[in-house]
């Protein structure tokens, strides 16, 4: 792990010094390679997080294919809201509605 004093500031009035910002880097852990595909890392890199799978990530990341499975999911879940008449999320409906919902379609 390397320390990097990333910012060192003194206020001149008032407070006093503030302490500088440490950053810790952990080194081997995966890196943006360019500086436009953030957006695109982070989602991924998180989605890995959450799944408790981060060595998914490879050095290989391909950001078009990325991006192109991320849109392909989200026009999914478009369509399955529109097909479903979802107002929003299912999680996000009250139990009570979601209940109401099930036994109309039993009906």
């Amino acid at each position: 792990m390397v320390k990097v004093n990333a910012w060192n500031h003194v206020v001149t009035s008032g407070v006093g010094s503030v302490p500088p910002l440490v950053v810790n880097i952990v080194e081997g852990t995966l890196q943006q390679i360019n500086d436009h595909d953030c957006g695109i890392f982070v989602i991924k890199t998180v989605r890995a997080w959450i799944n408790q799978n981060v060595r998914a990530i490879d050095d290989n990341f391909d950001s078009s294919l990325a991006r192109i499975y991320i849109i392909s999911q989200l026009f999914k879940y478009g369509i399955e809201k529109r097909v479903n008449s979802y107002e929003k999320d299912p999680d996000l409906v009250p139990r009570k509605v979601r209940q109401s919902r099930k036994l109309q379609k039993m009906e």
